[in-house]
């Protein structure tokens, strides 16, 4: 099975990486480490449910990784990122 891993979005297309190379791939997503640290949550929240809505159709899979969450990124923020996978993620 293809991999690719430590794709940034919203950097990255990532609907249009698994259309163009299969729905099987699996895919390793970091999302943009300014949209975690300066939030708002409900940013933070429609980035994963955008990411989860178009990333996560196909058989392959899709891992969310946190990237670098520099000290002093707000707990607030954290727990927003923590609770939109929760809420959006597919098990």
């Amino acid at each position: 099975m293809q991999r690719l891993d430590d794709l940034t979005f919203p950097l990255l297309d990532i609907a249009k990486i698994r259309r163009e190379l299969g729905g099987e791939i699996w895919i390793k997503v970091c999302i943009e480490d300014s949209i975690i640290q300066q939030g708002p949550p409900e940013r933070i929240r429609r980035t994963v449910k955008d990411l989860m809505e178009s990333g996560a159709k196909g058989r392959g899979r899709l891992a969310l990784t946190v990237g670098d969450m520099l000290p002093g990124t707000p707990l607030e923020y954290r727990l927003a990122l923590y609770e939109s996978v929760k809420e959006f993620g597919v098990y």
